[in-house]
């Protein structure tokens, strides 16, 4: 049997609606309820390890089924580049925007052809067990593949820095 009440591993408020609004969306019969355990050091090399390790965290704090989530761009020019670090590429309290312009100018020479780039989102759920050992673990990955816009007033006119 499923589960009826899930904790969503952040404490981002936009998130959390943005998850909500997914399952209210269907007749799943889940509910989301937030996290408000301490933040677990992301130190993963990977989407789905920094992801894992949120839900792990999170279900071994609350005891309930946890859904985590890590996502990021990847230019194909900067060898993978921001990836895991895509919400700090600016500097650890840098948003979106600040974000959004440092990488256009990084990219500032590139030709439009060669700004290949892709969107990942990896999703953990996480059931606890009797022990941190003793745990069931899924993962799923989505991948966007595109192109960077060239300015500011391109990339935010699709809607959004990043897709959601």
């Amino acid at each position: 049997m499923i589960p009826s009440t899930f904790v969503l591993a952040t404490h981002n408020r936009h998130k959390i609606d943005e998850f909500q609004h997914m399952l209210s969306s269907r007749e799943t019969g889940i509910s989301l309820v937030s996290y408000d355990g301490p933040e677990p050091v992301e130190d993963g090399t990977t989407f789905a390890e920094n992801a894992l390790i949120k839900a792990r965290a999170a279900a071994q704090h609350t005891g309930l089924p946890a859904l985590a989530d890590d996502s990021g761009l990847c230019v194909d020019v900067l060898n993978g580049a921001p990836g895991i670090f895509s919400a700090r590429w600016a500097g650890h309290h840098s948003d979106d925007e600040k974000n959004l312009t440092l990488l256009l100018e990084q990219l500032s020479d590139v030709p439009p052809r060669q700004r290949g780039a892709h969107y990942v989102c990896v999703i953990a759920l996480v059931f606890p067990g009797s022990s941190k050992n003793h745990h069931r673990e899924m993962v799923v990955e989505g991948r966007w593949d595109g192109f960077l816009e060239s300015s500011r007033a391109r990339a935010t006119a699709q809607g959004s820095a990043r897709p959601r």
